[in-house]
């Protein structure tokens, strides 16, 4: 027994080195095909909170992924930093009221927000990345050309917590047109299809996409210059973090990224980038 002990011992030694020598290769050969990111948010994953669907900016994939101009904006300037994103769902109303508080579940937020006093009294912006206007929807068969033509009783459909709501509460209120607000356009222009309202003011870029789909029975009549800028919102005290998406901003304005999405969600070529 004692012998056949040794020559176990020997076995086991020559089958550990034999081992700690194949160990060390695979670790070596997964050390070399590591890559780390770079930049100031350089392995910080970035939650972000988006109202979709709202095309062509954010919407739902069928497989629950996430895509669309803001979308893609977001997640190239964050590769810049260094960071990767995770997008999440929200109503526009919740996501603001979480970007003006100490953001909640979300480190930023991005869904065609448009930059106003206001909000920049609760909340922190990145430079802008978008030139934005309000429009006037209508039914396809309707005789409205312009706000001009909307006039007391009529109902005018926006969605909850825009600058569209916003607009129309100023500028249609007070002329006596009752304004109807939904949680997301769907809903706005679900309620334009019933003959529940009689026109929509939302932003130009999402109602032309809407449009498009005959089925709607829409049509763009009107669009309304309010000289709008949309940022990517953040709570107060993420400096650091707005500074690291302004760079990356800054750059793939420079490198020709945002003018490729750009032409990629609109069709043409960017009039002007922010």
């Amino acid at each position: 027994m004692k012998n056949s002990g040794k020559v176990i011992l020997a076995l086991v030694i020559a089958l550990t080195a034999f081992g700690v020598v194949g160990c060390t290769k695979a670790t070596t050969q997964a050390d070399t095909t590591t890559t780390t990111a770079t930049g100031p948010l350089a392995g910080k994953t970035l939650v972000v909170a988006t109202d979709a669907p709202y095309p062509p900016m954010e919407m739902v994939k069928d497989d629950g992924s996430f895509e669309g101009f803001d979308v893609d904006i977001m997640t190239a300037a964050a590769k810049e930093a260094g960071a990767q994103v995770q997008f999440k769902t929200s109503g526009f109303d919740a996501l603001i009221a979480a970007m003006g508080a100490t953001g909640g579940d979300f480190d930023c937020a991005v869904s065609s927000i448009t930059i106003t006093p206001e909000r920049q009294e609760n909340m922190l912006f990145s430079d802008p990345y978008f030139n934005a206007n309000q429009s006037l929807a209508v039914p396809s068969d309707s005789t409205i050309a312009s706000t001009d033509n909307i006039t007391k009783g009529m109902k005018v459909a926006v969605q909850l917590g825009t600058t569209g709501e916003i607009w129309a509460n100023k500028n249609l209120k007070p002329k006596g047109i009752e304004i109807k607000s939904y949680d997301q356009i769907p809903g706005c222009f679900g309620a334009l299809s019933a003959g529940d309202v009689d026109a929509i003011v939302a932003d130009f870029q999402v109602t032309s996409d809407y449009a498009k789909d005959t089925t709607r029975k829409a049509k763009i009549v009107q669009q309304i210059s309010t000289g709008e800028q949309y940022g990517i919102a953040f709570p107060k005290g993420s400096d650091a973090e707005v500074k690291a998406i302004n760079d990356g901003l800054k750059k793939i304005k420079e490198n020709g990224t945002y003018a490729k999405y750009y032409k990629t969600w609109f069709g043409v070529e960017p009039e002007t980038i922010p």
